[in-house]
């Protein structure tokens, strides 16, 4: 579904159009050339609208209630739809049947949810009538004539009328255009109940559906999947459609009206030798508008076929309906959308469609998950821009989606219309994808989407955001926890200061010293993200490096091929983020992370180093411990000596400058546990000392071995000679010198 910017676009569109249709009623200038409008203007259809409608529902909370008692027992296998419709009086006249299947033992009552201001006239249980039900708080709750136990099923029949109530978004619609009778539905997210009775939820999925509506004679009635019959009774029609795909009960659909049809083919399997039926259904006065912008949709299916697997309902069709609501939403196998100029805009068609995968065929477990319809077929806008204009445009259209508001794409009250379909779920999660396209890369990215369109578990069923997050994992390899705890459940987006300094590193090279902060004050305090930076040689290339943010203030150190110093660095060129950034003037700061890994018992030596600033420099411990046998030079923050002890120990580190600068950086230094033995200790006895001289003396002059062979290659040569006496004697009688672990052996 896709929501408009506001009543006065909708105003400017109108006059517009009554002005530029000339002398030719029936046609209006392509919406194209009125206002342009941006991809988050596409999504705010009619949302004040939207928000003022719900608000009047508000008090009937029964209506949006998400779990009737008793409806988690039982499963909606298939409904029967039978409807004649009056559009004179207003009325409908129903009868649906339904047939469940028991989830658990013992399931003697059914709830089904039906809004209250439609008359019940009979129920049957197993075809024979019944009295033992009722009809209140919403619901229609039938008392079984059997009790079933898991696996076996039942039917259920209810006989209704009445004039359906038209509210939240419509609900059931009676209506005109150019003066004629438009009659449609829009039961998304819980306003089917309104006018049939079923299990409202989007997590149940019927196996099938049939749709049988009598319509006055001079209407058509176009609905979900395939036509299967249509019969004259003389002054009415009778249509009978049959979904044979699994279909969730918002997505159900019917539109009535004098509808002018035309149709295209799409093309599909080897040499498209198969295709498939794209039905349009304009009204007569907006033919000639439809025929051209509509008759690009088969492109765009094979365009998303190609991205994400093949057409869901291939063995259907896909259409195009009007009808009178101001937006459009993605009924399965058959797009409703509006008929003024708006309705053919190219990027609302490619996103109705998209939704026949996101959101159809894989449908969202709850409204607190509506992201994974709505920011799904969002990015497919994006994505289908990039098809036709290459990168450019894909990053052009990201830019007009750039969400920039508070509050969590995860739907925390998903009571309210106005909660559910707030611009997060339609622009942040498109960002959502476009970052973890970044994330995963590429290749990787449209794997997850083809191996989540065609999972098992999630193919014409639903899924939530676990369910997607734990895939994401699985094909790409990485843990991505915390990145949809960040962006799903977290609220704004992260802010950013970069700043850096280079300096010389190994001949021919230069390292930039990168420092990050953080600076945003909402939850989360940090977004752990993949940040492209791009470092501007001198020479005139350009490297794009990519560091991994994870902590408030971090700093990195790059490395570029080049004889002198970079002339520039980037942050996030391509803009892959949702994100704030900006470069600031290098201070001072920690400028390594981590330090490398030892061995115990083996010669140590690493530094914390500092950059900016003013020197001398001055390095101290102040919190922690090293290990035994290590020290931190205070001068240079080198930590050398020989380890006695093995693990992980956690210490801080900060340094101060001979300004006024102060930094400090936590580190985490492992140390192995030794090879057994410590070098110089020939005896084998825990400590080196004189009697280690007499032994490696005797070894190397007199051929007599120790224990431990590398305990006598002692400066680490993988050997032991004279010169491992000459160590040996300075190490113990002059205090000189370090031993090392030897390799001999």
């Amino acid at each position: 579904m896709v929501l408009r910017w506001s009543a006065m676009v909708l105003v400017c569109i109108l006059v517009l159009a009554s002005v530029a249709a000339g002398s030719d009623g029936n046609r209006t200038t392509p919406y194209s050339e009125l206002v342009p409008m941006t991809p988050s203007e596409m999504h705010r259809i009619l949302a004040e609208n939207k928000a003022a409608a719900a608000g009047r529902f508000q008090t009937l909370s029964a209506m949006y209630r998400q779990l009737a008692a008793g409806q988690e027992d039982m499963d909606a296998r298939y409904y029967k739809i039978e409807l004649r419709v009056d559009e004179i009086s207003e009325l409908i006249y129903g009868r649906l049947t339904m047939i469940g299947r028991s989830l658990v033992d013992g399931y003697a009552q059914v709830a089904l949810d039906f809004f209250d201001n439609m008359d019940v006239d009979s129920v049957f249980d197993e075809g024979v009538y019944r009295t033992g039900w009722t009809h209140a708080d919403t619901l229609v709750t039938i008392n079984l004539s059997a009790v079933y136990d898991i696996g076996e099923e039942f039917e259920v029949t209810i006989v209704y009328h009445g004039h359906p109530t038209e509210g939240g978004f419509q609900g059931f619609s009676f209506d005109t255009h150019n003066g004629v009778p438009i009659i449609s539905t829009l039961s998304e997210p819980f306003m089917a109940r309104t006018w049939w009775p079923c299990k409202d939820r989007p997590d149940d999925k019927a196996d099938s559906v049939d749709i049988i509506v009598e319509v006055n004679s001079d209407f058509f009635c176009s609905s979900n999947g395939t036509l299967r019959d249509s019969v004259d009774n003389g002054g009415t029609t009778t249509y009978w459609w049959h979904e044979q795909y699994p279909i969730t009960t918002y997505l159900v659909s019917l539109a009535i009206t004098n509808y002018q049809h035309f149709y295209r083919w799409y093309r599909y399997g080897p040499g498209d030798s198969d295709s498939m039926l794209v039905d349009f259904y304009p009204y007569p006065e907006r033919y000639w508008d439809a025929l051209v912008p509509w008759s690009e949709t088969p492109q765009m299916i094979a365009f998303f076929a190609d991205t994400f697997g093949e057409y869901p309902f291939i063995e259907e069709k896909y259409g195009m309906t009007h009808f009178p609501w101001g937006g459009a939403m993605e009924h399965q196998t058959n797009t409703s959308a509006t008929s003024d100029a708006f309705g053919f805009d190219r990027y609302l068609i490619a996103h109705e469609l998209a939704h026949q995968w996101w959101g159809d065929l894989i449908t969202c477990e709850s409204w607190h998950h509506i992201w994974l319809n709505e920011g799904f077929a969002s990015y497919s806008e994006a994505l289908y821009a990039e098809h036709l204009g290459g990168s450019a445009a894909l990053h052009n259209y990201m830019v007009g989606m750039q969400y920039w508001s508070g509050g969590s794409i995860y739907v925390a009250n998903p009571t309210s219309v106005g909660a559910i379909f707030s611009l997060r779920a339609y622009d942040k999660g498109a960002w959502v994808l476009h970052m973890l396209r970044r994330h995963v890369g590429h290749q990787v990215f449209f794997d997850i989407l083809r191996a989540y369109y065609s999972h098992p578990d999630y193919a014409h069923a639903h899924a939530n955001t676990e369910d997607f997050r734990d895939l994401c994992e699985t094909v790409s390899g990485q843990n991505l926890h915390a990145f949809f705890e960040d962006w799903i459940y977290g609220t704004y987006y992260p802010k950013y200061y970069y700043s850096w300094q280079a300096a010389p590193g190994a001949p021919g090279e230069f390292n930039i010293f990168l420092h990050l902060d953080q600076y945003q004050t909402s939850a989360p305090l940090v977004f752990d993200m993949p940040i492209d930076i791009t470092v501007h040689r001198s020479s005139g290339g350009i490297d794009t490096l990519q560091v991994y943010n994870t902590a408030r203030a971090q700093d990195f150190v790059l490395t570029v091929a080049d004889v002198t110093a970079p002339t520039a660095v980037g942050f996030d060129p391509a803009n892959w983020i949702l994100d704030n950034h900006s470069l600031t003037a290098y201070t001072f700061h920690i400028a390594n992370e981590t330090l490398s890994a030892g061995n115990m018992t083996a010669a140590y030596e690493d530094s914390v180093f500092a950059r900016g600033g003013t020197t001398p420099y001055e390095f101290s411990l102040t919190a922690g411990v090293l290990p035994d046998g290590l020290t931190l030079n205070s001068a240079t923050g080198k930590i050398t000596g020989v380890p006695t002890e093995f693990g992980d120990f956690i210490f801080t580190v900060t340094a101060d400058d001979a300004g006024t600068y102060v930094d400090t950086q936590e580190f985490t230094l492992t140390i192995n546990e030794g090879p057994g033995y410590y070098p110089g200790d020939l005896q084998n006895d825990g400590d080196v000392d004189p009697v280690d001289v007499v032994y490696i003396v005797n070894y190397v002059y007199r051929s007599s071995p120790p224990a431990v062979l590398n305990s006598a290659d002692v400066d680490g040569s993988c050997s032991v000679e004279p010169v491992d006496v000459q160590v040996l004697v300075n190490y113990v009688y002059r205090n000189r010198g370090v031993l090392v672990p030897g390799c001999v052996e």
